[in-house]
């Protein structure tokens, strides 16, 4: 691919430019000022850089927004009260009971099934990101098993997974004593 001349490029504020240095003379001979092989590529890579920048920082285009607008996800005008009436019609993974048995043994006492929900849908959400955090180590790990005739591998959760994923989310797992 063959890079436009540095006086077409559309320049930034933000951009960085190459600044070229004098160079020193080094004796009579040194008339000949030539750039050394550091300064071609820096500046090779300066006008790469500059060249693909306006292609990849390009603004959102308005099919983009529309498509945006009319995703199912999020309704126009939708607000925190409407998601707050709409868990009363809501069923998460977590069953009601299991919630409010937790809630009530942690000393949170509200009967309102809008704030058991929300509850369950907080607990279904951070158990989801801890359960693909691990099923991304097992991807990066290269543990998956594929058997004959399927294309997609398939991953078992083990404590040596789990045990990092859980660190990082602030909660120490201790393995039990017949694993050590």
């Amino acid at each position: 691919m063959q890079l436009p001349p540095m006086d077409d490029m559309p320049m930034d504020e933000g951009d960085d430019a190459v600044v070229e240095q004098p160079q020193q003379q080094h004796g009579a001979g040194a008339a000949d000022q030539q750039s050394t092989g550091a300064d071609m590529v820096q500046q090779q890579s300066s006008a790469s850089v500059q060249y693909a920048r306006p292609l990849v920082a390009r603004p959102v285009t308005e099919q983009q927004i529309q498509a945006l607008r009319n995703g199912s996800d999020v309704r126009p005008g939708s607000s925190l009260a409407d998601f707050y009436r709409d868990l009363e019609n809501y069923r998460p993974t977590i069953p009601d009971s299991v919630a409010l048995y937790y809630m009530r043994k942690n000393g949170i006492a509200n009967p309102d099934v809008r704030v058991v929900r929300l509850f369950s849908l907080a607990a279904q959400k951070f158990v989801s990101d801890i359960c693909l955090d691990a099923m991304q180590q097992a991807r990066i790990k290269g543990l998956g098993q594929v058997k004959k005739g399927q294309r997609e591998a398939k991953y078992c959760l083990t404590t040596e997974l789990l045990q990092p994923v859980l660190e990082e989310y602030g909660i120490h797992m201790d393995r039990p004593p017949y694993y050590q």
